[in-house]
Parts: C-alpha cells; structure tokens; sequence
C-alpha cells in the first residue's frame, strides 16, 4: 500500500511540475525526493512501525538501500 501511495505522489508531482514548464529532469528529480520522503515517512511508520527517534542513523541506510 506504501509504495502506492508513493508512486501516486510522484506522478502527481511530476506532473504538476513539468506543467510548470520545467524540464523533465528537474520534473523528475523533484518527484524522486518527494516520493523518497514520502517513502521513508511511510514505511518507517506504518511498515516497521518504529518507535525509536534515530531518523538520522536510518535515514542514510534507507537512501543508500
């Protein structure tokens, strides 16, 4: 469910930028950091339902993951 979510939020927001008349590339890099926020938010808390305050330690781990 996570990752529809996300992939929802990245077509919207890519969509909504490349309206905008920006290039695809940017288009493109500003929906993947939404959708990677989005992704992390999400499944940090409704997939592993974490309790713990260490964002900072998982976050690299989730990005290079």
């Amino acid at each position: 469910m996570v990752g529809v979510m996300v992939l929802l939020a990245e077509l919207l927001v890519f969509n909504f930028v490349i309206n905008t008349n920006a290039t695809f590339l940017l288009s493109r890099i500003i929906a993947l950091i939404i959708g990677l926020s989005l992704s992390f938010t999400l499944n940090r808390r409704y997939t592993f339902r974490a309790q713990n305050r260490e964002v900072i330690k998982q976050l690299p781990k989730f990005i290079i993951l």
